[in-house]
């Protein structure tokens, strides 16, 4: 029998008041007031101006940090978050691009702007079904990320609100299990990306099984498969199948329970697959994309887990350092494990109070949420053997660092945060447990005391190596915070359990629990989450404006720091570095490159000789190349000679100094004798002797070597032969450099027959590779490499002629050796028109990565498309005039699509039944 003390909850609590306890039942309301307030004013508070549309909630400020951004005066003053690069470059640019294609009435299914070209809308990588993403339809793009947050914050807590509630729990306990899990540090650290989106939907899914359990009703199930859809709809997963994995086991273990078993855990499993065949329009595509995308980076062994150490910040968060200097191997993202200090001790009250618990939750909830999350924080923290088993498993954890299981386990332990909260208002300990159950309770708070020290002690250590970064008097005072609240917390609940505790002080206990956990969450984001100027939206320089001018249907690749990797699909330029799963035979072709530096989906070039010149780049129609503007100038130099002397340049003081080099030249060098400000720019214009200007450029004094020419590049390359300049050199602040006989010291670097011209020098310098091949060219003449080695050899070899392309078997019909006339009609996301008149049979080569899930046809009959140049692809055109055609086709002739048309009519017919049923007169 429960004792009658365990069995108030704060809605009985405002039923006896109503009937003759007004005091018990405003104390009631205002711990539902307070917990709801602390809900939205961590929305509204903790997301703050770009709500406004004063600032952006995007981190946008890393984008601007390098150039040609910073040369145009973008920079932000620091950069929130330096490890946000899949944002920046993949999932905003990208969801931008899908957006803005929609909104024009078309629905982009890839996108040709990042690699070879990838699959954007047919696929959930980018969200773009979520239904969380709907601010980027119907607002600008600056501000559709706040709301994105904003949404997920709203289902989070209101799923987590609705579950809890339905575990009886009162509302004040259940608005602050809400908090708890959108304040947890999965959702705070993976703002922004997709991850978050479909994590806010566990408690909807957890919801939803509970239904099914105690109703057993078809509309339970359809619920729980249109939870699990929107999951699958957000583009990560593993975090879908963490949570069906655990939300499995919980409608298991509630099934049996309640002693009905087999219809729930059928309906259950039903429900699973009906959410697969909601989204099976995006989920055919996505299996058949992946198993052609480069993977091999992934895999993962029984000790790839999270350093135990990571624990300390689930009560002092940002006590391992800042996101841009965090002590563990793994970084922030990875590895911020917050929970909240008051939300630990809550935590261990639940744990601790088993009866206390169970007097309220239905059996075997208490159980299982705290196995499961032993379970969770076990393989997440300790690993070993356990997790190299669960690695076995696909999409989970074969292909996933397991640390991102921390959604699950932050959820499950904001449940328990949220009993635990519950014990406390019912004031459990004011009747005496039995002795088993203090034996438990004491065990527990020893083991919490022992989490806590070890915790410490093991952060300690981490802080207190050389390398760490982390300044020790930094790790005391927020682990000192976190004890604070961990102490008042304590004293708070202490407070709640004394019976003969003024009613004013029981308030103030009540309503300090939900304030602290707010105030302490609050501080977390406002040290992440990113609140930068509007004008960082991937805006368009000098540098996107003259590519975009002369770019045409050909593709540019980038040097670190020239054009920000991936973020050119906001310009819409074609690049081969970015962020994107790259196709494997595409970055088989990618790897012939010198020196490229491609580890995981972002794909960046050094700025070498050896690189620009590669013929790869021809193959993959390169035209232009681009790099920072205090990057090597590729030609021969020519130093000037110094006596020691210097002069100093002032703004509006323009210093004119002969050219030593007759004819073209690539960069004219000054010599700094010492530092100058970073904000100090440096003007060179390039004249003949009647004073009209040939050639300019111009820098930042960024990353100068003192002593040493800093060059500044200028497109020169046109200069005719053995013509006579002048360098009239120009500053905006005062710079001193050296000198010979008074007058400024000039080096040059001069141009050089390699295949190469600087196009533009401004805030990057894009260089032209003249010898680069059109993207969309003809191909007279057929090479033939059986083997992966052999086409390789031939890619990166000079034996190619530029009408020659590689394939992978003999042709039908050879190609005829004749040339043709090449037109592009049309070259948009999913289709290419070309025009093609052939003096001989040959093929139409595009340099993309078009092998899988794109189709051919000439003039209108279907064609094959081969591969061609390795990872690219071909179609062979007879002789005469023809219109040839690719497009995009959703795998297995759209089958994703009528499964998922399917999948809806059923949905609609059953929410149909239930509106029916509702409207009968004594249904």
């Amino acid at each position: 029998m429960r004792p009658a003390a365990l069995t108030t909850s704060t809605e009985e609590v405002r039923e006896s008041a109503e009937a003759g306890a007004p005091p018990a039942a405003r104390l009631g309301r205002l711990v539902d007031r307070v917990a709801l307030a602390a809900v939205v004013l961590f929305a509204l508070v903790g997301i703050g101006t770009p709500l406004l549309g004063l600032t952006t909630f995007a981190n946008t400020d890393l984008l601007v940090a390098s150039s040609p951004y910073a040369g145009a005066g973008l920079s932000q003053p620091s950069v929130t978050s330096y490890i946000a690069n899949d944002i920046v470059a993949s999932v905003l640019p990208g969801t931008s691009l899908f957006a803005e294609q929609l909104k024009a009435g078309h629905l982009a299914a890839w996108n040709p702007y990042v690699g070879g070209g990838g699959v954007l809308g047919a696929v959930p990588n980018y969200a773009v079904l979520s239904p969380l993403t709907l601010p980027y339809y119907l607002l600008p793009a600056s501000m559709a990320p706040a709301f994105v947050k904003l949404l997920e914050i709203l289902v989070a807590a209101g799923g987590s609100y609705l579950f809890l509630r339905r575990l009886r729990l009162g509302k004040a306990a259940a608005l602050l299990g809400g908090l708890a899990f959108v304040t947890s540090g999965f959702m705070i650290v993976w703002t922004n990306w997709p991850q978050t989106r479909v994590a806010a939907f566990i408690p909807a899914v957890f919801w939803a099984t509970e239904r099914l359990v105690t109703e057993r009703r078809i509309r339970d199930g359809a619920l729980l498969a249109v939870a699990l859809a929107c999951m699958l709809f957000g583009g990560f997963p593993a975090v879908t199948g963490y949570t069906v994995l655990t939300a499995g086991g919980y409608l298991v273990v509630r099934a049996l329970a309640r002693g009905r078993a087999v219809a729930p855990i059928l309906a259950g499993a039903g429900a699973v697959v009906g959410a697969v065949m909601i989204t099976a329009i995006q989920l055919v595509p996505f299996v058949a994309s992946m198993e052609n995308a480069k993977l091999s980076y992934r895999g993962q062994t029984g000790a790839d887990h999270l350093e135990p150490a990571a624990l300390v910040t689930s009560w002092a968060p940002w006590s391992l350092g800042r996101v841009n200097h965090f002590a563990l191997q793994h970084n922030a993202v990875e590895a911020l494990s917050y929970v909240g200090a008051a939300g630990l001790v809550l935590f261990f009250v639940a744990v601790a109070l088993p009866a206390a618990a169970r007097s309220f939750l239905p059996r075997g909830v208490w159980t299982y949420t705290v196995a499961a999350a032993v379970a969770w924080g076990a393989l997440i923290y300790v690993g070993g053997l356990p997790l190299a088993v669960m690695q076995k498993l696909p999409i989970l954890f074969a292909d996933n660092f397991v640390g991102r299981a921390r959604s699950i386990l932050g959820f499950l332990v904001a449940v328990l945060i949220a009993v635990g909260f519950e014990i406390a208002l019912r004031k459990a300990k004011a009747v005496a447990l039995p002795a088993p159950h203090r034996r438990w309770a004491v065990g527990v708070g020893a083991v919490g005391v022992v989490t806590l020290v070890f915790t410490l002690v093991d952060g300690w250590r981490v802080v207190s190596q050389p390398d760490s970064g982390v300044r020790i008097v930094a790790f005391a005072v927020r682990c000192a915070a976190g004890l604070a609240i961990i102490a008042v917390t304590v004293l708070a609940l202490r407070l709640l359990w004394r019976p003969a505790a003024r009613r004013r002080l029981t308030a103030a206990a009540a309503v300090a629990v939900p304030v602290l956990v707010l105030v302490q969450a609050l501080f977390t984001v406002y040290a992440y989450w990113p609140r930068v100027d509007r004008d960082t939206w991937y805006p368009q320089t000098d540098v996107h404006r003259y590519l975009a001018a002369n770019l045409g249907h050909d593709r540019l690749a980038s040097a670190e720091g020239g054009m920000y990797p991936g973020a050119d699909s906001a310009a819409g330029l074609r690049s081969l570095t970015g962020e994107t799963f790259f196709d494997k035979r595409f970055a088989q072709t990618v790897s012939g490159l010198p020196g490229e530096m491609f580890g995981t989906t972002l794909l960046r070039l050094p700025a070498t000789q050896q690189m620009v010149s590669s013929p790869v780049l021809d193959r993959l129609s390169v035209r232009y190349f681009v790099t920072p503007p205090q990057a090597t100038i590729f030609g021969p130099e020519r130093l000037a000679a110094v006596d020691g002397s210097t002069i100093a340049l002032r703004p509006g003081q323009p210093q004119t100094v002969e050219v030593p080099v007759a004819g073209p030249i690539r960069g004219v060098g000054v010599t700094l004798p010492a530092e100058v400000p970073k904000t100090a720019r440096i003007d060179v214009s390039v004249r003949d002797r009647g004073g009209h200007e040939l050639a300019k450029g111009s820098r930042l004094a960024l990353e100068i070597r003192t002593g040493q020419p800093t060059w500044v590049a200028v497109a020169g390359d046109g200069i005719p032969a053995g013509t006579p300049t002048v360098a009239v050199v120009s500053v905006n602040e005062p710079v001193t450099i050296a000198a010979l006989g008074g007058r400024p010291a000039v080096s040059v670097v001069g141009a050089a027959a390699d295949g190469l011209r600087i196009a533009y020098a401004g805030n990057s310098v894009v260089w032209e590779r003249t010898t680069a091949l059109p993207r969309i060219r003809w191909a007279s003449e057929a090479y033939v490499g059986s083997d992966g080695r052999s086409r390789m050899s031939a890619l990166t070899g000079t034996s190619l002629r530029p009408d020659e392309v590689v394939l992978d078997s003999a042709p039908p019909v050879p190609p005829a050796g004749r040339p043709a006339a090449v037109d592009v009609t049309d070259d948009g996301t999913d289709d290419i028109a070309v025009r093609v008149d052939a003096q001989g049979a040959g093929y139409l080569v595009v340099a993309d990565a078009l092998q899988n899930g794109w189709a051919a046809t000439v003039d209108g009959a279907p064609a094959a498309l081969v591969p061609a140049d390795n990872g690219m692809v071909a179609v062979a055109v007879p002789q005469g005039a023809h219109t040839v055609r690719l497009a995009y086709r959703m795998p297995m002739h759209n089958v994703g699509a009528w499964v998922s048309g399917f999948a809806l009519a059923v949905l609609i017919g059953i929410g149909a039944g239930v509106l029916i049923r509702r409207r009968r007169p004594n249904a």
